[in-house]
């Protein structure tokens, strides 16, 4: 049974840039109908007990909801993109992209270029230097990839042999769900979403959205 997650979302608690609060997450994203969700703010990932919390607190025992956390890499303090991180709790401190793939995937974790052909702010996104890591996904369809974006972004996933995924990146409650990743199989924990996405039986989905060219609805 497919199950449709937004693997890509930042909240007012730990990420400065959101205005959007937890409570108003899990809000939309049942609305979206959406069987679960992933908080990914920058270089922090929520505890077990902060979820549970959450849970309890907005009574969505229905939502899946799992902890991952986006992390910028640098190059001699040049920025090389930004890559969502799974499967660890760790702290980086500004590491190249090279270091934080070696790291994770010592952790048995999962990483995944973020926006890596965004518009706007396209400094964010590791663009074809993609083409010589060894990431486990790449984001296919995020809202500020237009269509030549989601364009390399294929070209990229076809040359790697690797899945793409969806995630809105919401910092605001009425993004999320506008870019989604379906799983081909039930979706439980962060163990199962990491082996379905490393097995590559995902797909990225987008729902109908504004394209932002500006880069600065989402960091």
């Amino acid at each position: 049974m497919c199950c449709e997650f937004d693997l890509h979302l930042h909240t007012s608690c730990h990420s400065e840039c959101s205005v959007m609060t937890p409570e108003e997450m899990v809000g939309r994203a049942l609305e979206m109908g959406l069987d679960g969700i992933a908080i990914t703010e920058h270089e922090y990932t929520w505890s077990d007990e902060e979820i549970r919390e959450l849970v309890k607190k907005t009574h969505a025992e229905t939502l899946i909801i799992l902890a991952g956390q986006e992390v910028r890499c640098y190059e001699r303090w040049e920025i090389q993109g930004d890559f969502l991180v799974f499967g660890t709790r760790g702290n980086f401190y500004a590491p190249t992209a090279r270091e934080l793939i070696q790291r994770v995937h010592r952790s048995g974790g999962i990483v995944i270029a973020a926006h890596p052909y965004r518009s706007g702010l396209s400094v964010l996104g590791a663009g074809d230097m993609v083409h010589d890591l060894d990431i486990d996904a790449l984001e296919l369809h995020h809202p500020n990839h237009p269509p030549e974006s989601v364009k390399k972004a294929r070209r990229a996933i076809e040359r790697l042999k690797i899945p793409g995924i969806g995630g809105s990146d919401a910092h605001h409650a009425d993004q999320v769900g506008c870019c989604t990743t379906r799983f081909h199989r039930e979706v439980h924990d962060l163990l199962q979403m990491m082996d379905e996405i490393r097995r590559g039986r995902v797909r990225a989905l987008q729902r109908n959205f504004e394209f932002r060219d500006s880069g600065f609805d989402y960091f």
